[in-house]
């Protein structure tokens, strides 16, 4: 090759071109922009959506847009030169000489901007991973969808454990999975062609020996606990009536080796499988119980199918099949007007505030606005005369406070759209299989009596409900006789003293260690 056709080691840049002189102007700006936001979401963090979607998902875009655009322009100023016959046919690549003290200052420029781009946007991933794996991204990011979901988790049992903790779970494979699921969503959402209201992933559910059993082991469901059922009617003096139940929870406990109670359900040495027959699982016609010891029966009502149901169809019970609802909780208006009037939101002294409430909340309303309208207007219509102005302002705000946590027009979705499952009040819950009409080869059936589950101890109704429950008291009957009388427990009972510590005698503490001698 003649030393005329050697590319001028003085020649023009590839990078003077518009393209990559707009994407270094891109990645420039994005760059500068991006540090100054993540310094400043590190010292003063905020929980706001929108700058965690610009500062971990805009801003990175546009700065790899850039770059991209810088080496786009490279290859394409590259190209043009060679079409031109400005370089060698030969040539094949672009020439870099670290003799020469121009190419020296374009690599070093290049390392030192890729070294503060990489580390950058180590930093930005990993804020962008702990941002996308935020309750925040997950129930506001996609509002218009996500509100109620995101709504009724707030107040739900459950709102400290963070949504992938049920919905993704852990490893890169359970991340990688659900992103990319959420890329077909993002779209949708942006598209505006998703559907409402939302469907429930019953199919696609992670097991609940990977999420619920994660801090709610079996082996540790034993026991019984007190619950209390409150009903109001709807007349002059919302005549309240509680039901105190004595819940039969049961489990299977390792220290006793006793299953039994309501959590014998999901108990690992007795398996409980069944068929249902729709898809939100309110029909199961087949179930089947297998024993520890091996034996089995098959239970059918009607709508069973002919043999055995297909195996891929056939669910194992667990803690979902009851408590699919556990965090997504929409209270019925009963319910939340009977939580506001026992826990004093709402002042049970009004006359008939119960049957009034409960008018206006169960109305059809087309959007919260026009709800909220209706609300405020009825009670001050009602009551306008009778309350003090403050009362009446309460009333107002915690109706409408009710409202906006039950119902979300908008979306279609209120206290009815997915059916709950535990209990059987307003749904069959436990009916679906305890209704007396599964019945098994020889006749038995599974038995819809009440007191398998739960016994009532108490059911005052009036001011008498919200006064002391009268219980029996008895006298305790020592297990060891008499003679225990005026004594303390801890005179029996006292817990021994631990031995020494390893570090202890590592200290040369041996002596005082051990117990003199005779």
């Amino acid at each position: 090759m003649s030393a005329s056709r050697l590319p001028a080691p003085h020649g023009p840049s590839l990078l003077r071109n518009p393209l990559s002189f707009l994407g270094w102007m891109i990645a420039t700006v994005s760059f500068f922009t991006g540090l100054v936001l993540i310094v400043t979401d590190i010292i003063w963090f905020s929980e706001n959506v929108y700058n965690g979607i610009i500062t971990y998902m805009i801003v990175p875009a546009f700065l790899f847009s850039g770059l991209a655009l810088v080496a786009v322009g490279v290859i394409l100023e590259w190209r043009r030169r060679r079409r031109a016959g400005l370089v060698p046919e030969e040539q094949r690549f672009p020439h870099l000489d670290l003799n020469l003290p121009r190419h020296r200052k374009v690599l070093t420029t290049i390392i030192v901007a890729t070294t503060l781009v990489v580390a950058i946007s180590a930093v930005g991933g990993y804020q962008a991973y702990h941002f996308t794996e935020s309750v925040t991204f997950c129930g506001e990011a996609c509002h218009k969808v996500m509100t109620p979901e995101f709504t009724a988790y707030q107040g739900s049992p459950h709102a400290r454990v963070t949504c992938v903790q049920c919905h993704i779970g852990p490893g890169a494979n359970a991340y990688v999975k659900s992103k990319a699921s959420g890329l077909r969503q993002v779209w949708k959402y942006n598209l505006d062609t998703f559907e409402l209201p939302v469907a429930v992933p019953i199919a696609n559910l992670r097991p609940a020996r990977e999420t619920c059993e994660q801090c709610h082991w079996p082996e540790k469901f034993s026991g019984d606990f007190k619950r209390v059922f409150w009903y109001f009617a709807a007349d002059e003096e919302n005549t309240a009536r509680a039901f105190h139940l004595l819940m039969k929870v049961g489990g299977a406990s390792t220290d006793t080796g006793r299953v039994g109670g309501i959590h014998w359900h999901v108990s690992r040495e007795d398996k409980v499988e069944y068929w249902a027959s729709d898809a939100k699982r309110t029909s199961i016609p087949w179930v089947r119980v297998t024993y520890a010891d091996g034996r089995s029966r098959v239970y059918r009502s009607e709508g069973a199918p002919e043999g055995e149901p297909p195996a891929e169809e056939i669910r194992t019970m667990d803690c979902m099949d009851c408590h699919n609802r556990p965090s997504h909780i929409y209270y019925s208006p009963k319910t939340s007007l009977q939580k506001a009037l026992v826990s004093g939101r709402l002042d049970r002294r009004i006359p008939r505030l119960y049957g009034t409430a409960l008018e206006l909340l169960s109305e059809n309303y087309p959007d919260k606005p026009t709800a909220l309208a209706a609300i405020e207007a009825g009670l001050r219509e009602v009551y306008a005369d009778s309350l003090s102005s403050a009362s009446l302002e309460a009333t107002i705000a915690e109706l409408s406070r009710i409202y906006q946590n039950t119902f979300f027009p908008e979306q279609g979705v209120d206290w009815r759209t997915y059916p709950n499952h535990i209990g059987h009040m307003h749904y069959p819950g436990c009916d679906r299989c305890h209704d007396n009409q599964h019945v098994d080869e020889h006749g038995a059936s599974i038995s819809n009596d009440c007191n398998l589950c739960h016994d009532i101890i108490a059911q005052p109704s009036g001011e008498a409900a919200f006064g002391p429950v009268p219980y029996v008291e008895q006298p305790f009957e020592h297990p060891g006789g008499e003679g225990w009388e005026g004594m303390r427990c801890s005179d029996c009972h006292a817990a021994e003293a631990p031995p020494p510590s390893t570090l202890m005698l590592r200290r040369g503490a041996r002596k005082e260690a051990e117990p003199p001698a005779g």
